[in-house]
């Protein structure tokens, strides 16, 4: 990680200048004073060393790559950090089912693993999204068909239509999918790992 030493007639001061030098924030790195100024300034100078802090993106890069090494899979990872997302992809030729697990099982028990440890102590969080072989792009798709022929289906016939099988993950898509929809409305019922979705109609329509 990138560190610069500064000085200056305070120890504020010295950050300052360390900081542009850097051009970050103060949030963004670790301070070590060196050297306190003593007489208030009057005799030496304040002396700090200022180091970069990891990027959020890039701990998570180094956790998805340690696992991978664990694991004996080869791939590429690529990481987009934002306000408050960090969305990594993972590309791998093979074994991929592996890291997917059944259902995506696996994949969102790392994500789950990721989304702590990057969180760990800080004040500001962040979601981590987690996706490998674009698995989970394809399931968001696969899940809102499923949710808008559901719901044409509830329309039509007037009749709640359950579905099953579903993690939390999956079915807040589907909530997210039919939230403003006209006809239906949608709601959980039951404990997990039975939870179901339900889509009902709303009865001021016709």
């Amino acid at each position: 990680m990138k560190s610069v030493e500064a000085s200056g007639k305070t120890v504020e001061e010295a950050i300052e200048k360390a900081l542009q030098e850097l051009g970050a924030k103060r949030e963004e790195v670790e301070v070590e004073i060196l050297q306190q100024p003593k007489l208030g300034g009057l005799i030496g100078q304040a002396k700090v060393r200022v180091t970069l802090k990891q990027r959020l993106g890039e701990k998570a890069k180094e956790i998805i790559k340690e696992i991978m090494n664990g694991m004996g899979i080869r791939g590429e990872v690529a990481v987009r950090e934002r306000e408050e997302l960090i969305e990594v992809e993972v590309a791998v030729q093979e074994d991929g089912a592996i890291l997917i697990g059944r259902n995506g099982s696996t994949l969102l028990a790392i994500q789950t693993l990721l989304n702590a440890i990057i969180n760990k102590g800080q004040e500001k969080q962040k979601k981590v999204k987690l996706d490998i072989n674009d698995y989970m792009r394809r399931r968001e798709e696969k899940l809102r068909d499923l949710a808008l022929r559901a719901a044409r289906e509830v329309r039509l016939t007037r009749r709640p239509k359950v579905l099953e099988s579903l993690n939390p993950a999956e079915r807040k898509i589907i909530h997210n999918t039919l939230k403003d929809d006209p006809y239906v409305y949608t709601y959980s019922e039951g404990e997990e790992p039975n939870r179901k979705l339900i889509i009902a109609p709303k009865e001021s329509k016709t």
